[in-house]
């Protein structure tokens, strides 16, 4: 299971590869900075890259 930090950087080669356009990019990291924000704000920052997201994303 990828790591938040992993599903970013796993995002930013798509766009390349794919050419995917400006506007939808935006929302995209909108959406995964709001995440990691939240994670974060709730005190998680430390288990966000030790659990490797699995309880993280099955929470939700």
């Amino acid at each position: 299971m990828a790591t938040a930090l992993q599903a970013v950087e796993v995002i930013r080669d798509l766009r390349h590869s794919f050419n995917i356009g400006r506007l939808q990019m935006c929302r995209a990291d909108e959406w995964l900075n709001a995440l990691l924000a939240e994670r974060i704000d709730s005190g998680e920052k430390r288990s966000l890259r030790s659990s490797g997201g699995r309880k993280k994303l099955q929470k939700h």
